[in-house]
Order: structure tokens, then sequence, then C-alpha cells
């Protein structure tokens, strides 16, 4: 009898795959902003740095390369938000209210 194929398991945790994919897909920097502080444990890991990176791979390599400069926008504010706090990565995108 043939064996059927499993589904490959994603190496990454599907929380954070989702929530890099809504922050990358925010479409105010106030509702990217929103997103870090909802999900800053998610969004600071090193999984989540590692699963944009191979976002911005996939995405450079494809006739759709077109997408590849938001994620990669979205990358450096997470990098910021890691070294400068979520406050100053985003203080000339979001003013204060």
């Amino acid at each position: 009898m043939p064996q059927t194929k499993q589904p490959q398991k994603s190496k990454y945790n599907e929380k954070t795959i989702s929530v890099v994919e809504r922050f990358i897909n925010s479409s105010t920097w106030r509702e990217a902003k929103k997103i870090v502080e909802d999900n800053k444990r998610l969004l600071l890991s090193k999984e989540a740095e590692e699963i944009i990176k191979e976002m911005e791979v996939r995405y450079s390599r494809s006739i759709w390369g077109n997408e590849v400069w938001v994620i990669e926008e979205h990358h450096k504010f997470l990098n910021a938000c890691r070294k400068d706090g979520i406050e100053a990565a985003f203080a000339t995108r979001v003013p204060k209210k």
C-alpha cells in the first residue's frame, strides 16, 4: 500500500507567523505599532526575525517581488523596536495623541 505524504509541518510557531503577517500587512503605522505593542513577545523574538528574513528572500526571488520593500521596511521597524524601544521606533511615523 502506498504511503500518503504527510503535510510538512512548519518549523515556526503558527501564531508567530500569523502575527508577523498581520504586522507586515497593516494598513497604517498606527495599526502596526498597536500590533507590536500587543504582540511584542512574539514580534521581537528571534523566531519572528527568522520568519521575516525568509519572507524577504522568498519575495525577492518572486516575479511579484514588488512587495519586498514593504517587508524590508517593517523589518527595519522591528529592529529599531528591539534596539530603541517601540515608542522611539515609531516616533516619526505615529504622532503622540
